[in-house]
């Protein structure tokens, strides 16, 4: 079957010592949605740190490195106070308190940023980040309620 490894399928450095027709092992993520037919591929070991990352309080602030920018936000590399490098998401609408039209508004590659956790996706093997205080997030108060429950409200 073919696949593919995306960027946050890599350990540091990892990618650069890769070379075509070398033999590797890989974990197979999930078949691609965008790619029918191909298999979303993993090299990183990273879901091990990831379990760090899932305790850690919302409050708790990591240094990280923009990595790439995308239309949505900007993948970064964090790194752990065990000292795992692992790959994280900041979502546009986390970067600022402000609207962000466009991540590079903001912040560039290789640029050096505080992340807090917002939550672990373990199929990306990423974290899902924010560089905005936890006071910002006014709809954390909603999370995790049930769309079967009313709430009082004014028109």
């Amino acid at each position: 079957a073919a696949g593919y490894v995306p960027s946050s399928g890599f350990e540091d450095g990892q990618f650069d010592m890769i070379y075509v027709s070398q033999e590797v092992k890989v974990r197979v993520m999930g078949i691609s949605n965008k790619d029918p037919g191909h298999l979303m591929l993993s090299m990183s070991q990273s879901h091990k740190a990831l379990a760090y990352f899932k305790k850690v309080p919302p409050n708790k602030w990591f240094p990280a490195v923009v990595t790439q920018i995308v239309n949505n936000g900007v993948q970064v590399r964090v790194r752990s106070q065990r000292g795992k490098h692992v790959m994280g998401f900041v979502h546009v609408g986390n970067i600022s308190d402000d609207f962000v039209d466009h991540p590079s508004d903001e912040l560039e590659v290789d640029q050096d940023i505080q992340v807090r956790v917002v939550g672990v996706d373990e199929r990306a093997e990423r974290v899902l980040l924010s560089t905005r205080d936890e006071d910002a997030d006014a709809l954390s108060d909603f999370k995790g309620l049930s769309h079967k429950e009313w709430l009082p409200g004014v028109v």
